[in-house]
């Protein structure tokens, strides 16, 4: 959680209770979201350099259902999202394991 509030902690100060500006757009049934420019063009530079997003996938998945329904956020943790692909957190769990999935795609955007 160090590393978090390190790099991303101090950025999300005035964002409600934590909630990144796409989830408050969800809540507040304000669609459509972001989503196919942000976590799109990770998933697109993917499949470009043969590098898998599954997560990305995912959650481009989870947001895209919410926007269709237009009954706010999916609210699911880093946790939950990366079991929902098949990944393991290695027991963290709340922001920890959003940090854990935050670091892992950014790691795999920085390879390419």
């Amino acid at each position: 959680q160090f590393f978090f509030a390190a790099t991303v902690g101090r950025k999300l100060k005035g964002r409600g209770a934590g909630h990144t500006s796409m989830a408050q757009d969800l809540m507040a049934h304000r669609v459509p979201t972001e989503i196919d420019f942000l976590n799109g063009e990770i998933v697109r530079l993917g499949l470009a350099h043969n590098v898998p997003t599954p997560v990305n996938e995912r959650l481009i998945e989870l947001v895209k259902q919410a926007e269709a329904t237009n009954t706010g956020s999916p609210r699911i943790n880093g946790e939950d999202l990366a079991k929902a692909v098949g990944l393991s957190l290695g027991g963290r769990g709340g922001r920890g394991a959003g940090a854990v999935v935050l670091v892992a795609m950014l790691a795999a955007v920085a390879a390419l």
